[in-house]
């Protein structure tokens, strides 16, 4: 008999074991966010970019992005959103659903 095969936690998981559910949600929201400004612009932007481009307050990117870092301490979102593109299909508001059920890539774990 083969041994089980070993199912790697999805990012929601391990967001919201490092900080709870709102902290999660708003994390991997930034995540997603991040992403398709990305796509859009093609290159590095600031966090007053990102605000510009989603037509909201810097205060608000900047706890966005608190919260990614407080759910994935020491990863940027360029290389974690690298590993998971491929994975979130949408651009819309189901993106944030498709990043949390990725699973965590091995290089993040």
């Amino acid at each position: 008999m083969s041994p089980k095969a070993v199912r790697r936690p999805t990012l929601a998981e391990v967001a919201y074991r490092r900080g709870g559910f709102l902290e999660a949600r708003r994390g991997l929201a930034y995540l997603a966010c991040w992403g398709a400004v990305w796509e859009d612009l093609g290159r590095p932007f600031s966090i007053e970019e990102y605000s510009v481009w989603w037509n909201q307050s810097t205060k608000t990117s900047y706890r966005e992005k608190a919260s990614f870092v407080k759910c994935f301490p020491g990863v940027e979102a360029a290389e974690l959103w690298a590993a998971v593109a491929h994975l979130v299909p949408s651009r819309g508001p189901a993106a944030q659903l498709e990043v949390g059920g990725a699973p965590l890539p091995e290089a993040f774990a």
